[in-house]
């Protein structure tokens, strides 16, 4: 595995484990910052959050009960090897 695998690994696990991802905990980890690191990533959550699906704080990404049920479609955000690193809207995914 690459670092960026581990990376991603890591932020994949927050979301399917645990509901959400500690930014910080992920930056002191690895080194990196987390803003910079995932500026692609974070934009397509914009549109998640506007389905209900994860609501982005500060240092945080937390999943919202409804994006509990499709915590797979939220990870897939960060999985650079998905087939479309694009998830659809909520409405496309159900």
């Amino acid at each position: 595995m690459s670092q960026d695998d581990r990376i991603r690994q890591q932020v994949i696990q927050g979301i399917m484990c645990h509901g959400n991802v500690d930014q910080a905990a992920i930056e002191r980890a690895f080194g990196i910052n987390f803003e910079e690191y995932f500026p692609a990533e974070l934009k397509r959550l914009q549109q998640l959050q506007a389905d209900g699906l994860v609501q982005l704080a500060p240092g945080s990404i937390d999943l919202t009960p409804k994006g509990r049920l499709l915590m797979r479609n939220v990870a897939m955000t960060f999985d650079a090897y998905a087939v479309s690193a694009t998830p659809p809207s909520a409405s496309r995914l159900i």
